[in-house]
């Protein structure tokens, strides 16, 4: 009875554990369809089976429950953005102005200069950019998806790198999830030999 009792529980550890580790290696394993010997079928893992599928819905949940392409905009209309890009400009530009200048020319036309370039940066670059980000802004909405950009970057993803990536951020739960197979099989091993030994 006693090697009944330990053997049993022990083969059901190493079929819940075997069983959790192939289910984990089906993920991606293999890459391209295989045929089974002396069968019709033929076995491919989960994501290169279902890639172009999976591409899709993610871009859809991007675009829609993420970042869109309006908020993006809204990014490049942001005001204090615009600010900032002014300020920007306008001391490149005097750097510029104040190098190119002749080394002969007094300080004072130098310092009248550049003050007359930060003037007409500061009142022209504004509407300047107003205008670009208009323009930018409507071509964008015509000619650019996010959902798009993410299905094809995801389409066109190296498989062997996404299962690397995928593996080496969850390998401790993949661990955990085998383990808990060889745990289960273990315990349904013991149910197993109790039903055993009392209607035997």
């Amino acid at each position: 009875m006693w090697p009944e009792f330990i053997i049993i529980p022990v083969i059901g550890a190493l079929i819940g554990w075997l069983t959790n580790y192939i289910a984990i290696k089906l993920i991606f394993r293999p890459f391209v369809p295989k045929r089974i010997p002396f069968t019709p079928w033929s076995i491919q893992g989960l994501i290169p089976k279902r890639q172009d599928e999976i591409a899709v819905n993610v871009g859809r949940v991007v675009e829609n429950e993420l970042i869109s392409m309006e908020e993006i905009i809204g990014e490049l209309n942001n005001q204090s953005r615009k600010k900032h890009l002014v300020e920007v400009v306008s001391d490149l530009l005097k750097e510029r102005v104040n190098q190119k200048m002749p080394g002969f020319v007094p300080y004072s036309v130098k310092s009248l200069v550049i003050a007359l370039v930060e003037d007409t940066v500061n009142k022209e670059a504004p509407i300047l950019f107003e205008q670009l980000t208009e323009s930018i802004s409507q071509d964008l909405l015509k000619e650019v998806k996010v959902d798009h950009l993410v299905e094809e970057k995801l389409r066109n993803f190296d498989l062997l790198q996404l299962e690397h990536l995928i593996f080496s951020v969850a390998s401790k739960e993949l661990k955990h999830i085998e383990v808990l197979g060889a745990i289960l099989g273990f315990l349904i091993g013991l149910v197993q030999v109790g039903v055993f030994y009392y209607w035997g």
